[in-house]
């Protein structure tokens, strides 16, 4: 009746450059869901997705070469090396394509984890530099009449 695909049957015939894109394309893809799912979750596979305020200034930089712009890299550069094989295009052509759509996503994560850690270190409040007391200071709303300190009616 019906017979299920072998996966030999569809690998087998592949040229040796298409195989070793498939199993650097496949091998990445789940490594890199593992690891996303692992951040998500709260597990961390690297030192790059810790918290950026736990880490000195000097090492919290822009970091390029880290666990997890690896498996970006090889990731994209094995499905753009399959998109380029898919196009016929030529293997040197399509080597260099892989290569630099890689690059370009680990220059797109590292610079998306640089900004959003320098953006999270700016916006917290440095309590070291304030006093330490506390005071009321009500505002009084736009368009009220009615002023913060004095009691509303009913209240007495």
């Amino acid at each position: 009746m019906f017979r299920l695909l072998n996966m030999m049957d569809w690998f087998g015939p592949l040229p040796v450059f298409e195989k070793v894109y498939w199993c650097i394309a496949i091998f990445f893809s789940l490594l890199f869901l593992v690891q996303n799912t692992l951040s998500l979750f709260g597990g961390a596979l690297d030192d790059a997705t810790g918290d950026v305020m736990d880490m000195p200034d000097e090492v919290a930089g822009f970091r390029f070469f880290t666990l997890r712009n690896l498996f970006g890299f090889f990731t994209v550069a094995g499905w753009a090396g399959l998109a380029s094989i898919s196009s016929r295009f030529a293997p040197w052509l399509t080597l260099l394509l892989s290569v630099i759509a890689g690059l370009l996503m680990m220059l797109m994560m590292a610079a998306l984890f640089y900004y959003t850690g320098k953006m999270a270190y700016s916006s917290l409040v440095k309590t070291d530099d304030t006093p330490q007391t506390t005071a009321d200071s009500p505002q009084q709303r736009p368009g009220s009449s009615v002023s913060p300190t004095a009691p509303a009616d009913g209240d007495n």
